[in-house]
């Protein structure tokens, strides 16, 4: 199940180790061309979002696109979407949506699909990644499911009248530094509330 399609030989070769003494050795060796189908290989292969954060209880609306890069046609399959505090989108983080798929042939692309997802009222203010995973759970025997799912960042917004201003990536231009030396800094800020700071 290893093998990659495209084409291979079945060759045959007789006395290989030169065993015996022949008049001719240059027609020992016959091969014959073979057409590999190998497998599918179904591919997480765009996503993007309507916007870039969400308050808790929102729609969200998620536009993507999958395809099969293997030899062989794909079975209908199944594919989840899920929001994760890390890009490792996997069935242990959230659940949001599962969403049927139909058969998808061998090298051919999926149609470009719209989904509703609804962010749970219970999910905390932070930053998430949301994602889906394609072929979920296993039902393609595929070539590799190191492609099967794609994510994006996306922020949860708190669900208050007030701001929340959260500075994030905060650095310095260094760790050591002479009296009357300059520090240069950078970061930048966000605001995790419901309303405008």
């Amino acid at each position: 199940t290893s093998v990659s399609h495209g084409t291979w030989y079945a060759l045959i070769s007789v006395d290989h180790n030169k065993n015996v003494s022949e008049s001719i050795e240059t027609n020992n060796t016959r091969y014959q061309a073979l057409s590999i189908a190998g497998l599918a290989d179904l591919e997480a292969y765009t996503l993007s979002l309507n916007a870039p954060g969400f308050k808790p209880g929102a729609t969200v609306t998620a536009t993507y696109r999958e395809r099969n890069s293997g030899g062989l046609n794909a079975a209908a399959y199944s594919t989840r979407f899920y929001l994760s505090t890390n890009t490792s989108i996997d069935s242990g983080d959230i659940l949001l949506a599962t969403v049927k798929r139909p058969a998808l042939a061998a090298g051919a692309f999926s149609s470009t699909t719209t989904v509703s997802l609804l962010i749970p009222k219970t999910v905390k203010p932070g930053t998430y990644y949301l994602g889906y995973y394609t072929d979920d759970p296993s039902v393609v025997t595929e070539t590799t499911t190191a492609n099967n799912t794609k994510s994006v960042g996306v922020v949860v917004l708190a669900n208050t009248t007030k701001p929340d201003l959260l500075t994030t990536d905060f650095k310095t231009s260094g760790t050591s530094y002479s009296a009357g030396n300059t520090v240069y800094t950078s970061g930048s800020v966000r605001n995790l509330g419901g309303v405008n700071a």
